[in-house]
């Protein structure tokens, strides 16, 4: 697969060629007796180039296209922990509502081929060049519409950052199969919110740095943007984690958990926690709403059934993975809020086989596009809203995705030969008779 630079020189190549086709083309007129003038010859030259640009332009994209936010039935709950009395309740016993890769909301066209999910798409793509392909990736990639702040904003209190290493730009990026935010810009928006609002308590969740190229000094700038950005306000690994209470928290100022996979970086301060230690993971990689659905449940059981000296977060994921052949049979219509709002509506019959009302549904129950789900409505925090959700502005963006226009072009073009060929038979038909 091509990286970046090699998607931009193969352009660059296809530009040529056609460069040195119309030169052939003005210098054949010539030769016909057809007189130019250099000037003339490096107008028409210039007018090409700018014409390439343009066509390339359109249908190439280096953002993906943002998805709709879908926020009517949305409310504005950034307040619900301080208005809810949870002094005396300890961290153990909430379920926080959580988002699943919370930064793929906003995502270039540049693929980061480190991302172990990409085997997936490429070979349900049937291994297309990456520079064709990589457009139509962003339906699988984008995960969110919402910003962060605008998920903390509607009551989101477990963000699943996941954060490579880009080596071509040289910086910390967020990523999901395409990359995204450069890691300050997106942890900002975080602290900006936990200034505002300190009563809420919330988890963050570092995964999984997957370059393998990675330094020691690189690994130390991830983690001092971390404790310098939240400085003052990350939770020390210090604290009591199976009986600390949400009061306790609020009254020291101590509102944010940063959770490391990368144990040489949780290991880089005292306020970075260790993802093995502190939250049991479970994941269902599936998109059959049955197995979903029948899979958290046992999990579920499981949670109940831990023993009471237990001091891990037990996170539960109602979300639907695209499989290959899931992507090979919805090659136009399929992707990830397709998925998103199939296994959200089924999101209500997620409960323990009991009468009991407010069931713990785990530590921290994470989905797709949280604006179409009935997540708060479930875990009975619409109670808690402040008025209407308000959402921020997204700069403008084209209607229509390269992906769409390609797809469009390709259409188009199909009509053309088949009216072609149609006149042709017709003409060939006439003929006979």
């Amino acid at each position: 697969m091509m990286t970046t630079t090699t998607q931009k020189q193969q352009k660059n190549t296809h530009r040529q060629h056609l460069l040195q086709f119309s030169l052939f083309l003005l210098f054949s007129s010539l030769v016909q007796g057809q007189q130019l003038s250099h000037n003339h010859l490096r107008a028409l030259q210039q007018e090409e180039a700018s014409w390439m640009d343009k066509l390339s332009d359109f249908f190439t994209d280096d953002r993906c296209l943002r998805t709709e936010k879908n926020t009517a039935n949305s409310k504005d709950l950034s307040n619900w922990m301080s208005k809810r009395n949870l002094t005396s309740t300890r961290l153990l016993d909430l379920t926080l509502p959580g988002t699943h890769n919370s930064a793929a909301f906003d995502l270039t066209t540049e693929l980061n081929t480190n991302d172990p999910d990409y085997s997936t798409v490429e070979e349900g793509t049937f291994r297309i060049p990456d520079s064709v392909v990589s457009q139509w990736i962003c339906g699988y990639a984008l995960t969110q519409s919402l910003s962060l702040s605008e998920q903390l904003q509607a009551g989101i209190r477990y963000l699943d950052l996941r954060f490579d290493f880009d080596s071509v730009t040289n910086q910390w990026r967020g990523y999901h199969f395409l990359w995204g935010l450069e890691m300050s810009v997106l942890l900002e928006q975080i602290a900006t919110f936990a200034k505002a609002h300190p009563q809420e308590v919330m988890v963050l969740q570092f995964g999984t740095i997957y370059n393998p190229g990675v330094t020691a000094e690189q690994k130390q700038d991830y983690a001092s943007k971390i404790t310098n950005i939240f400085a003052g306000q990350l939770i020390p690994t210090s604290i009591d984690l199976q009986n600390v209470t949400i009061g306790e928290l609020q009254e020291a100022g101590t509102s944010i958990m940063a959770v490391i996979r990368d144990n040489e970086i949780a290991t880089l301060s005292d306020v970075l926690w260790d993802d093995q230690n502190t939250i049991e993971n479970t994941y269902a990689p599936t998109d059959d709403t049955d197995v979903l659905k029948s899979y958290n449940e046992d999990r579920l059981a499981e949670f109940y059934n831990l023993d009471t000296n237990n001091t891990k977060l037990y996170k539960l994921q109602w979300i639907l993975t695209p499989t290959v052949a899931y992507i090979q049979a919805n090659p136009l219509v399929g992707n990830l809020y397709v998925l998103a709002q199939t296994a959200n509506e089924r999101l209500v019959e997620f409960k323990r086989p009991t009468s009991e009302t407010n069931q713990q549904l785990g530590n921290i129950l994470l989905l797709d596009y949280v604006e179409v789900s009935p997540l708060f409505d479930v875990l009975d925090l619409s109670q808690y809203a402040d008025g209407n959700f308000v959402q921020e502005e997204v700069p403008e963006q084209d209607t229509f995705s390269s992906a769409a226009k390609v797809g469009l072009g390709v259409g188009l073009t199909m009509f053309i030969c088949g009216l072609c060929c149609l006149r042709k038979w017709c003409k060939k038909d006439k003929n006979k008779d």
